[in-house]
C-alpha cells in the first residue's frame, strides 16, 4: 500500500508542471518571451498607418524623377519604420515595423512594462512621447542611418559624413530623414523630412575623370567620389540639416565652389549649378 502511494505522489508531481504550463500558455492576451523578460520586455503586435505630412493622399519612400524638376515618392518592398517612445508610466518601448501595402506598416513593439495590457493604439496615443523614423530599403548598406540596440532599447542615429549620393533620386530616398513626432488614432504617423537635398551640377572639370567631393559643415565633412561625364560635368547630391549653408564649404576636384547665402528650407530639393573658378 505504501509503495502504491509513493508512485501516486510521483505521478502527481510529474503532472503538475505540465498542467501549470498549459494554464500559462492558454491565454492569448499576454505574450512574454521565455528569455530574460527584465530586458526583453513584452511583445505587442501593432499595425499603423503612415502618411507624408502636408500630402495625406500619397505615402512614399521611393523617388521617381518626372524629368521636369519634380518627382513623386512611394513606399517599396523592404521599407521599414522604427517606432520608439516612453509610455505614461515612464517605461520605454520600441520596435521596427515592415511595410505591407499602401501606407500600412506592421510588426512588433517591445515594451519595458511587462504587465502592459492595453492595445498598441492606446500605447502610442497615450505615451508621454513617441516618434517614428523611416528606414528605407537598403539603408543599412548606405550607412547614413544607424540602428543600434534591441527590444525596447532600440536607438537610431545619423552619420552625416555619409550623406552623399550620386543621383537626386538616391538622395531623396535614402537621405531625407523622414520623421514623425506625433501619433493620431485616425491617421497614424505623418512623416516629414528633417533634412534638405542639395543637388549639384558642377561644370568645367576634366572630362571622364573621377574627382573627390568634400562638403564641410562645422566639424563634419561629407565626402564622396564622382566621375565627370564627357563634357566635364559632375553631378551629385548631398543631404544636410542646416538651412544656412553659406557658412559651409564645398570642394570638387580641389576647386572651391561657392554656395548660396540665402536661407533654405527643410524638406526641399535645391538644384545648384556652378562652374569651377
Amino acid at each position: 500500500m505504501k509503495t502504491k502511494n509513493i508512485f501516486n505522489r510521483l505521478a502527481l508531481a510529474m503532472l503538475m508542471p505540465a498542467t501549470m504550463l498549459t494554464t500559462a500558455c492558454s491565454s492569448d492576451d499576454s505574450i512574454i518571451n521565455d528569455e530574460n523578460t527584465a530586458t526583453k520586455g513584452f511583445e505587442l503586435p501593432v499595425t499603423v498607418n503612415v502618411t507624408r505630412e502636408g500630402d495625406k493622399a500619397t505615402t512614399r519612400a521611393t523617388y521617381t524623377d518626372n524629368g521636369n524638376g519634380t518627382g513623386t515618392l512611394g513606399f517599396s518592398s523592404g521599407d521599414k519604420l522604427l517606432v520608439k517612445g516612453v509610455d505614461n508610466g515612464s517605461k520605454q518601448f520600441a520596435g521596427i515595423l515592415t511595410w505591407q501595402s499602401g501606407g500600412t506598416f506592421s510588426g512588433t513593439i517591445t515594451t519595458q512594462n511587462t504587465s502592459y495590457t492595453g492595445t498598441a493604439d492606446d500605447l502610442l496615443k497615450n505615451a508621454k512621447s513617441r516618434f517614428a523614423d523611416l528606414l528605407p530599403a537598403g539603408y543599412d548598406s548606405k550607412g547614413f542611418i544607424i540602428v543600434s540596440g534591441s527590444g525596447y532599447q532600440l536607438n537610431i542615429s545619423y552619420d552625416w559624413t555619409k550623406a552623399f549620393a550620386l543621383t537626386k533620386a538616391e538622395a531623396v530616398e535614402q537621405l531625407s530623414r523622414e520623421y514623425a513626432g506625433s501619433y493620431s488614432s485616425g491617421t497614424g504617423f505623418a512623416l516629414a523630412p528633417l533634412g534638405l537635398i542639395l543637388n549639384f551640377t558642377i561644370t568645367g572639370l576634366t572630362p571622364s575623370t573621377e574627382v573627390a567631393v568634400s562638403f564641410t559643415k562645422g566639424t563634419t565633412t561629407t565626402s564622396g567620389n564622382v566621375t565627370t561625364d564627357g563634357s566635364g560635368n559632375a553631378t551629385f547630391a548631398i543631404s544636410t540639416n542646416s538651412t544656412n549653408i553659406g557658412s559651409c564649404t564645398l570642394t570638387v576636384g580641389g576647386n572651391n565652389i561657392a554656395l548660396p547665402s540665402t536661407a533654405l528650407a527643410k524638406g526641399k530639393i535645391y538644384n545648384i549649378t556652378r562652374a569651377v573658378p
